[in-house]
């Protein structure tokens, strides 16, 4: 199989799209976030892997038994740089932990953290 990765780190989520709408910034991860989650994929993406590639979903999803992380104990993570924040932290999302909490370990303001876990309207 041959795989195509734009960007200049393969795989992962190494880099970070950022969309400018008027005066906005959006952020966006870039990688294959959400790869093991066929139920969250766009219908292109879908049609991709399924009609152009010839992966079958039922038989993909048959061999991930429950939560496929659980047995290797992982967590969710960002990872704030020294060239953007003025220094390297690694901010860990402990399982079942809000939003709220998370968001307090963040390296930014208090208005931003507020902004993240703000209800939508």
């Amino acid at each position: 199989m041959l795989v195509l990765d734009a960007l200049d780190d393969f795989g992962g989520h190494a880099r970070r799209n950022e969309f400018h709408v008027a005066r906005t910034m959006l952020l966006s991860n870039g990688g294959t976030v959400n790869i093991d989650t066929p139920s969250t994929w766009s219908r292109g993406a879908r049609d991709l892997l399924t009609k152009d590639l010839g992966v079958n979903l039922k038989a993909l999803e048959a061999t991930v038994k429950g939560d496929a992380y659980a047995p290797y104990a992982l967590r969710s993570g960002t990872l704030f740089n020294s060239e953007r924040w003025g220094k390297d932290k690694l901010v860990i999302r402990e399982t079942g932990e809000s939003w709220a909490s998370y968001a307090a370990k963040l390296p930014m303001s208090e208005a931003s953290r507020a902004a993240l876990v703000r209800p939508s309207p």
